[in-house]
């Protein structure tokens, strides 16, 4: 789904705030519906996770489609802004931000790849943790 709303200017804006209903999305979330319920997620968190899992993908596809900002307003490759923002947040008093310090190597590590994975890890990590326990027999 990123693959596609990425390779497509503006189709991830067009995707937020819409409610899938063409026959195609509708058999992929159909099949969505049928991995989940197999998975023994209960159906309120299934019929939630379609929205959950639209939202992130749109969003992070419609993110990544603007590019990034520089923070002068001139058009800047991206290397260069994030080495601008590194070097203005490597200068923020680090008796104000001493985490943010802390994790600067950790903040500008990782590519859209990577970062997105992580998202998706955090989401099917959260939906196994809804999953009921199942009943245990005592004789």
């Amino acid at each position: 789904m990123r693959r596609v709303l990425t390779s497509h200017r503006d189709i991830a804006r067009v995707s937020l705030g819409a409610i899938p209903v063409g026959p195609n999305v509708l058999r992929v979330v159909e099949w969505m519906h049928a991995l989940l319920r197999g998975a023994g997620l209960p159906d309120r968190v299934v019929a939630f996770v379609g929205d959950l899992f639209g939202l992130y993908v749109g969003a992070y596809s419609f993110e990544e489609s603007l590019g990034l900002a520089s923070p002068t307003g001139e058009d800047l490759p991206p290397e260069q802004v994030v080495a601008m923002l590194r070097e203005y947040w490597e200068s923020l008093p680090p008796s104000l931000f001493p985490h943010t310090i802390a994790l600067l190597d950790h903040l500008f590590e990782g590519g859209p790849d990577e970062r997105f994975e992580f998202g998706l890890d955090v989401i099917v990590r959260g939906l196994a943790s809804l999953r009921p326990e199942p009943a245990t027999h005592s004789a």
